[in-house]
């Protein structure tokens, strides 16, 4: 399901950090987007309320463990209201040590990771792990035009987004595959035996999502979290053990990426694209290559980029001469835009607007909604 989360501001994730436990004692975790590192940094436990206002609590028992108890839940409505999860890589700009992620799917030789849950609930929920995957090693700004995998364990009512395209044997069981596209590739394997515990290899997910075309191994893979997605009630649902070793070929380096600052996309990204070479800059809107003065000089050798004109407009853009502009969304709303949902919650991260019409922009604008930088 998609996950807008608000990022915190430099200061609030620093103090956010600082919420680390001693060993051996318990805590709680109640704002919406609180997280929890555990096992020395190596994981993060996270409340993730990214779909509601109520309020949600997750216990965490032990600081050298994995496990965490949905202690109160109040959610009850017709949409995903949160994911509390425990994740390890990046999940929008948090990162936990030493994870080797983000990590390009090229690189992975396997990924082998662990998961048992119990304690059923009443309510609408479910019990998945999921990765994400993007075109760029950043993810501060979220995964577009990149890919969701998700595993389902177990479920109660809940349904995964998409239509049902197929099934497939993995890891000794058979799931069915659902597919949607919502900005991002939406995969969802839903094991037609439900089970509380798992032992398996992300991999096998992810070959079977490059063969159907969902992923591309030039992709980065940023995190692989396991929780609860929750749509009512949930309380009592418990997560145990959670594991996960990317295993990366010589390429792989084991320090932890640095998030590059934000890049800079073409404004005119559609005349681009009609000159035959929108691939190598954007495969999305949203998520673009940062060009050089070597790029330059290539593109305007291409016979279709022979064009004077055409060649000055190429190096303004690459300049950053003409490049996006973007908003801060100062209330939370819901974009519906053909069969893409688009929840936006407030916060003071800079959301490009190259993909979206400036009439929308402007009456986002006046409505109090966004604050528009043009």
């Amino acid at each position: 399901m998609i996950k807008h989360l608000c990022l915190l501001s430099a200061s609030a994730i620093m103090i956010s950090s600082l919420l680390a436990i001693p060993p051996g004692m318990a805590a709680e975790i109640c704002d919406q987007y609180d997280i929890l590192p555990v096992m020395d940094g190596r994981y993060i436990i996270q409340n993730n309320v990214w779909g509601a206002s109520t309020a949600q609590c997750v216990a965490v028992p032990d600081a050298n463990a994995t496990d965490f108890i949905i202690a109160s839940s109040r959610h009850n409505q017709i949409s995903v209201a949160s994911y509390p999860s425990i994740f390890r890589g990046c999940h929008w700009g948090r990162c936990s040590a030493n994870s080797s992620m983000p990590l390009r799917v090229i690189q992975i030789k396997s990924a082998p990771f662990s998961w048992s849950f119990s304690n059923r609930s009443s309510g609408i929920w479910n019990a998945a792990a999921e990765a994400w995957f993007s075109p760029i090693p950043d993810s501060s700004h979220g995964y577009y035009g990149g890919a969701e995998l998700m595993i389902w364990l177990d479920r109660q009512i809940l349904q995964p987004a998409g239509e049902k395209v197929g099934r497939v044997f993995i890891g000794g069981a058979w799931w069915d595959v659902w597919q949607a596209k919502m900005g991002w590739n939406y995969i969802a394997y839903e094991r037609e035996v439900p089970t509380d515990s798992i032992q398996l290899d992300l991999m096998d997910f992810i070959n079977d999502s490059l063969s159907r075309g969902y992923i591309n191994r030039s992709w980065y893979l940023h995190n692989l979290q396991a929780g609860f997605e929750i749509q009512a009630g949930g309380e009592g649902l418990t997560s145990h053990s959670f594991s996960v070793l990317i295993n990366g070929g010589e390429e792989n380096g084991t320090e932890a990426f640095t998030s590059p600052p934000p890049f800079k996309c073409m404004k005119r990204f559609r005349a681009i694209k009609q000159a035959r070479i929108g691939q190598h800059i954007c495969k999305e809107r949203t998520s673009c290559l940062t060009l050089g003065p070597w790029h330059i000089y290539l593109f305007s050798r291409l016979p279709f980029f022979s064009s004077i004109s055409q060649k000055k407009w190429l190096s303004a853009e690459v300049r950053g001469e003409r490049t996006m502009g973007y908003f801060i969304v100062k209330k939370e709303f819901t974009n519906q835009d053909d069969d893409k949902k688009t929840k936006y919650q407030p916060s003071e991260v800079k959301i490009d607007d190259s993909s979206i019409p400036d009439r929308r922009l402007e009456k986002w604008e006046k409505l109090g909604w966004i604050e528009w930088h043009r």
